[in-house]
């Protein structure tokens, strides 16, 4: 456990009844989740730099005023909560650019904890970097697979962490990783025959 988590897991923090207080606060724990922010907006955009930015601002910006109403109050599980209202940005942007029509798809609901065999396909392939071929495959998968391949392969969240981060029962994040892995399977076997052909 790092020093951060540690800090929270073994202090009780209150949430400072001023909106000063709360500012300072919500200042803190954003500066400390930046960076996992900003590598999700990235990674959710396709390397769009600009476009995760945005979706990183108005983030901040939602988060901070449901902060500063009192709406959360679970400082242990900031991290899945902003994280929830960055994926919540992108898709509004995709649903605005109507690169597509999000739709929640009709999934089987199976609770469990996530297996480290279930990652390991996906994880071996990130492990070596983003090669070519692993970003042609992150590149088919559609906006709420690439959000759960981020958070779970990327970025290491367990399940359950990525369910309250994207709002869906465990079972839909399950069902949603195994479609995006096979998806990403066959795309870097078509990419590859594709080089070997060149």
């Amino acid at each position: 456990m790092t020093e951060k988590l540690r800090f929270w897991h073994n202090t009780k923090v209150q949430m400072p009844t001023d909106s000063e207080g709360r500012k300072r606060l919500f200042l803190r724990l954003a500066k400390e989740n930046e960076q996992i922010l900003v590598r999700c907006a990235r990674r959710l955009c396709n390397g769009d730099n600009d476009r995760a930015a945005d979706c990183v601002q108005d983030a901040i910006i939602s988060a901070y005023k449901s902060f500063d109403a009192g709406k959360f109050t679970d400082l242990h599980n900031f991290k899945p909560w902003i994280l929830r209202i960055l994926t919540n940005a992108f898709l509004l942007d995709e649903r605005k650019q109507k690169r597509m029509v999000v739709t929640d798809e009709v999934c089987d609901i199976v609770e469990g904890r996530q297996s480290s065999t279930e990652a390991e396909p996906a994880r071996k392939l990130l492990e070596q970097g983003y090669s070519e071929e692993v970003e042609s495959a992150l590149r088919v998968l559609m906006p709420d697979q690439l959000a759960c391949v981020t958070l779970v392969d990327i970025e290491g969240l367990d399940y359950a962490e990525a369910a309250v981060a994207l709002e869906v029962p465990i079972g839909t994040i399950r069902s949603r990783l195994a479609r995006a892995r096979m998806k990403m399977a066959n795309e870097i076997i078509r990419f590859r025959g594709g080089v070997q052909q060149s």
